[in-house]
């Protein structure tokens, strides 16, 4: 835990402040020894790398005072003297900024504590069967352990990192996690999206707490290229899940560009039994239909021959249909 305080201009103590705490916590440095020339003679010129990242958080200042957690990574590589504890206070309305720094000694005896459990993994914004992405963008992944996450970066079983489609270099996402405010548990790492290729593609996330439980979480995206100006519109895979469908069930597309759906029920017989419509957007689209009529009443089991239009702004036109099966 770390505690402290503001102090005033006459260093006594603050005791109304209000505002934001930024702590940074480094493990001990790393000798390193470079040679080098001088004067015709080699010699040897020693100096330090920074010490790995042990923790990177905020938490907010009250009334001139802080306190935060961090759990320290069970690795002997941050074991020693030399480690770094930096503060930045903030007063709202961004005055009296402020930064101290003070040494930290981490002993090599092993706290009692036990955790077996690794962090738990989660894409936000963008859930849902229907969710596309463009390369460019900004996927956020929510990271959570009870002991707090490993960005010490020594090796892979010690930080954040994703793999596309199971293949390809790792890209690296521990220097983008941040803490939530006041929380030592819980955070967020962001990754850009690389030029991929148009269809369903597969991000692998893996994070480690600082007992080296590693977690490891997969997500499927759809990514949609925006067309070209004057690009013909298509629409491919169309088809219908779960099929057979008992009541409810999901009418999917994919489009190359925005388009206005329509979607038309029939029997085998040709009666029209439903008739609505929907916006559509480039990339995958899931349309639901309940199995009703459009008198809101079930539909009999059978089978229906679905037909779905598209039609773009530039006055672009296609038709596809599919076939489900009610069962009950």
């Amino acid at each position: 835990m770390i505690s402290g305080y503001a102090l005033n201009a006459d260093g006594s103590r603050d005791n109304v402040s209000t505002g934001t705490v930024q702590v940074e916590v480094l493990g001990p440095p790393s000798r390193r020894v470079e040679q080098a020339v001088n004067q015709g003679a080699e010699i040897n010129v020693p100096y330090y790398l920074p010490g790995p990242l042990i923790f990177r958080g905020e938490t907010t200042m009250d009334q001139g005072g802080f306190t935060l957690r961090f759990v320290v990574p069970t690795d002997g590589r941050v074991i020693g003297r030399g480690s770094q504890i930096r503060v930045l206070l903030s007063a709202a309305g961004g005055e009296g900024v402020g930064l101290a720094a003070d040494s930290l000694i981490i002993s090599s005896q092993l706290s009692p504590r036990v955790d077996g459990t690794p962090p738990t993994i989660r894409l936000l914004g963008t859930a849902g069967a229907d969710s596309s992405v463009v390369p460019g963008s900004l996927l956020t992944f929510e990271i959570e352990d009870s002991s707090g996450i490993d960005l010490t970066r020594f090796d892979n079983a010690h930080g954040i990192f994703v793999i596309v489609d199971d293949k390809g270099t790792p890209y690296d996402l521990t220097p983008t996690f941040r803490y939530v405010p006041s929380s030592w548990t819980r955070g967020t790492a962001t990754f850009t999206l690389p030029s991929l290729g148009n269809g369903a593609h597969l991000l692998e996330v893996h994070a480690s707490d600082t007992f080296r439980n590693v977690g490891v979480a997969r997500f499927a995206i759809d990514v949609a290229h925006t067309a070209a100006p004057g690009t013909a519109l298509t629409m491919t895979e169309v088809f219908n899940y779960p099929n057979p469908f008992p009541r409810e069930t999901y009418l999917h597309a994919r489009l190359n560009q925005p388009a206005r759906l329509r979607i038309q029920v029939h029997t085998v017989a040709g009666r029209l039994v439903r008739d609505f419509e929907v916006a559509g957007k480039a990339g995958e689209n899931y349309v639901p239909w309940d199995g009703r009529d459009s008198r809101g009443e079930n539909v009999a089991i059978g089978v229906y021959l679905v037909k779905l239009t598209a039609d773009a702004s530039g006055g672009s036109r296609v038709t596809a249909v599919a076939r489900a099966l009610r069962t009950e």
